[in-house]
């Protein structure tokens, strides 16, 4: 299994399981992309501190893992990048 598999997988089970925060988390570790990793920790914490996902929480989310994606698709084949996209 490759890592772009094993970490689809990952994503996928993440997502199932409705930690979407956790799977955007999961990219940006795989990416060592440190602030988003932390942003991403400020987040989930706020999320569980508050006991839901406000709006403006969730809009950041997506930001962040639509960068992350930009930034893994230049690094993957395109049918990887369809992969870690659907996983989501």
């Amino acid at each position: 299994m490759t890592k772009i598999t094993t970490l689809v997988n990952e994503i996928e089970q993440l997502t199932d399981i409705n930690d979407h925060t956790g799977a955007v988390l999961k990219l940006a570790e795989h990416l060592q992309a440190i602030h988003y990793v932390r942003e991403l920790l400020d987040i989930d914490s706020a999320h569980n501190a508050m006991g839901h996902m406000i709006p403006t929480l969730a809009n950041r989310r997506t930001d962040i893992r639509n960068n992350l994606i930009e930034i893994i698709a230049r690094q993957i084949t395109s049918d990887e990048n369809i992969l870690i996209r659907s996983a989501f």
